[in-house]
């Protein structure tokens, strides 16, 4: 029921009367020809009226009441408490039904496979699974770089090889140069930035960083990285590629690097990324058959590709790397996790390490600040 104030005297006996009758079904000392002996008449005709028709009934005698009011009369109290919690109860009740459906889609899209690739291109990133290494890769692998890759055929290409040295602790504590800070943010010369992780699983550090454009010498990290660069056919055309390499360890060298990938989609390339042979990590640029094919692929094996989450974004994980002869090993050495942030994609690769701890770490990257304040 509504404040008795909001209501005149005349109008609330009228209500009291009109209830008196609906609740009774008849009045026998009303007039026939009244308003009372109309309601009278109302409620033995409907006998089937109950409770909550008897609301309805008071709700639009007192809407009835109101609209007569001058408008003056009517307090903010009533714009405030009466339209603005209807308009907020339906924003979140379209808020929820979005949230729902956004929920169901994204499980259908993530229970398909070939969905699920579409969703990781529209990302940024898809996955390739084979089973074994693509013979071009497999010669980068082992290639001199004295010689023309024979693989590459008369196809245009383009090879980025970076391996790191299997034994890095000591190398760093005998050469004593800077390391990289958990939780900063390294200004690369390709003038974009590094935004280092500050979690690190325990006796684990960061120990380079390495750029596939520049060096970072001058900050104090003279890389511990061997690159190769390798092209073939006609030149490619100009594109646009960051890729950038964090690596850490612990004092028996397990090795833990982070991945960081930028650069435009729809390019008319494809970008081939591969981590092979432990510390060897490549990247076969060329261009794309297809339009759905451009773009960052990552190349994997047959097993299990597996959704997780980073800071409430999608994100793949799996576990295995190629071998030096191209054959994919899946145990549990190895465990590697995808995502995007900020623009950019990350692989974090991790070698006996599980993946809470990968997901640890992701989460800790520092969140990215707008383009062009890099």
């Amino acid at each position: 029921m509504n404040d008795r104030h909001d209501l005149t005297e005349r109008d609330w006996k009228l209500l009291e009367k009109v209830e008196q009758i609906l609740s009774s079904g008849s009045d026998e000392e009303c007039e026939t020809d009244s308003l009372y002996g109309f309601c009278a008449h109302l409620a033995s005709t409907v006998p089937q009226a109950n409770h909550s028709f008897r609301q309805q009934l008071e709700a639009r005698l007192v809407a009835i009441v109101q609209r007569r009011k001058p408008r003056k009369t009517q307090s903010q109290y009533m714009s405030m408490e009466t339209r603005r919690p209807l308009w907020s109860r339906r924003l979140l009740r379209w808020a929820l039904t979005g949230s729902v459906a956004l929920l169901l889609l994204l499980g259908i899209i993530l229970a398909v496979p070939q969905s699920r690739a579409v969703l990781a291109a529209w990302l940024g990133f898809s996955f390739e699974q084979q089973a074994r290494l693509q013979p071009m890769a497999v010669e980068v692998l082992d290639h001199d770089w004295r010689s023309p890759l024979v693989e590459a055929e008369n196809r245009s290409f383009e090879v980025y090889s970076v391996e790191f040295p299997k034994k890095r602790w000591a190398l760093i504590e005998e050469a004593g140069f800077s390391t990289p800070k958990p939780g900063s943010r390294v200004i690369l010369p390709n003038s974009g930035n590094f935004p280092v992780p500050s979690y690190l699983p325990t006796g684990y550090r960061w120990q380079d960083i390495t750029t596939m454009q520049g060096n970072l010498i001058e900050l104090g990290f003279p890389s511990l990285a061997y690159q190769s660069w390798a092209g073939g056919s006609s030149p490619m055309p100009p594109y646009d590629l960051r890729v950038d390499y964090l690596v850490g360890g612990d004092r028996v060298d397990k090795f833990l690097i982070l991945t960081q990938l930028q650069g435009e989609s729809q390019q008319g390339l494809i970008f081939q990324v591969f981590h092979a042979a432990e510390t060897h990590f490549g990247l076969v640029i060329q261009p794309a058959e297809k339009e759905e094919l451009e773009g960052l692929v990552f190349l994997v094996g047959p097993g299990g590709l597996y959704e997780t989450t980073v800071n409430m974004s999608p994100a793949w994980w799996y576990q295995g790397t190629w071998n030096a002869n191209g054959e994919w090993v899946t145990d549990e050495t190895w465990s590697n996790l995808v995502w995007e942030q900020g623009g950019r994609v990350y692989h974090l690769a991790g070698q006996d390490l599980p993946l809470e701890e990968l997901v640890s770490i992701a989460t800790s990257l520092p969140q990215q600040v707008k383009e062009g304040g890099d």
